[in-house]
Parts: C-alpha cells; structure tokens; sequence
C-alpha cells in the first residue's frame, strides 16, 4: 500500500477514529461525529446517493477514493467500501488528500 490516504486511514482505524461500514457511517454522521466520509470508486451508486444525501444534509464533506473496495478493506482492515473519521486532524489531512465528490458525476457516469 503506497497511497498515503489509504496509510492515514489505516492509522485512523487503529486509533480508533475510523467508523467504517455503511451502518456505522450513517450512524456517525446522525450523531455529529463524522468529520469526512470516504467512498471506494467502485461503491454501488445506490449507497452512494443515500451517504451523499446524509453527508451533505449534516455538512460533512464527501469524497469519493481512487481505489476500489479491496484496496480501502485492505488499508483499514474491514471489508468495506466507506468510511468516516471522526477525528478533525485526521479529516483535515485526508482531504488535502483528495478531490471534491460531486454528485452531479454519479448521475452522468454511472461507471464511477
């Protein structure tokens, strides 16, 4: 793994500051907790819209990995395809890290 997004995740995770899972990210995200929500590239669109669609109600930021679902599971280890910090040092340093998620792209590219 030479991403250093997916490192600081994995170190987020073992800090305990990752919530990983879609239950945990929404729940996260309820509870005011979720800094920055974090999606795999190959995540169901489904999935998607509804995090998106809780993320941006709350104000977190979204964005959307370069990595499919294997690379991000194998960085925190979970099998997942999203996740949230919880932690705003660690958010902050993961999205200088990444570009915007936009919405408005699941719609046109569904390949996403």
């Amino acid at each position: 793994m030479t991403d250093p997004l997916l490192s600081l995740l994995g170190m987020a995770r073992r800090a305990g500051k990752l919530a990983p899972g879609y239950d945990a990210v929404l729940q996260s995200i309820r509870r005011g907790k979720a800094r920055a929500v974090f999606i795999a590239s190959d995540i169901s669109e489904k999935t998607a819209g509804n995090v998106c669609f809780c993320a941006q109600k709350a104000g977190v930021p979204l964005r959307r990995l370069a990595c499919p679902m294997g690379e991000l599971s194998a960085a925190i280890g979970i099998k997942t395809g999203i996740a949230a910090l919880e932690d705003q040092g660690f958010a902050r340093a993961a999205l200088r890290r990444c570009e915007p998620y936009n919405a408005e792209e699941t719609k046109e590219e569904p390949s996403l």
